[in-house]
């Protein structure tokens, strides 16, 4: 976690030689000591901030990310030389989440649009991709990659046609 791309609990329970679920339970007692801060599914030193390690074309990156929305960035579409690597990097930071590898969010956009989706809905509760899209105002271009982006991080589970709140 010392490192700047931080460690995954995965990983503690390799170096450390535990078991998995007590190395995950040891980073979360650790987060609620403030020792550590869980952004993504990686875990940083509380005192270090990954921007402080960003070059200045990472800066531009991260603040024109910041400013773009829920609309996010396709660095595809960009004629900036290196910039999906640079949001690739972003993303093992913490800074950005990728919805698919080709569309990325800042990670405080993110997760606003997860709370947007999962307002007033309790563990157990169900909803469409429509009610998803209402709460969003998100095409189906991006809304299906970030409610995949949502399964991946265990938010919400598929049920056919139908995403299930997981927590």
């Amino acid at each position: 976690a010392g490192s700047p791309s931080g460690l995954a609990a995965e990983a503690a329970a390799k170096k450390l030689k535990i078991k998995e679920l007590a190395a995950k339970e040891l980073c979360r007692h650790l987060c609620d000591s403030k020792v550590l801060e869980n952004r993504g599914n990686l875990y940083y030193r509380a005192d270090r901030k990954p921007e402080q390690n960003l070059s200045p074309f990472g800066r531009k990156m991260l603040t024109d990310l910041q400013g773009s929305g829920k609309e996010g960035v396709i660095p595809g579409r960009l004629s900036v030389a290196g910039a999906l690597k640079e949001y690739k990097n972003l993303s093992r930071l913490g800074l950005a989440v990728s919805l698919d590898g080709e569309i990325f969010l800042s990670l405080d956009e993110y997760q606003n649009i997860v709370g947007s989706i999962l307002d007033k809905r309790s563990t157990g509760d169900n909803f469409d991709i429509a009610s998803a899209r209402d709460r969003t105002g998100l095409s189906r271009k991006y809304l299906l990659p970030l409610l995949n982006r949502m399964e991946s991080d265990g938010y919400v589970k598929r049920n056919e046609n139908l995403r299930t709140v997981l927590k």
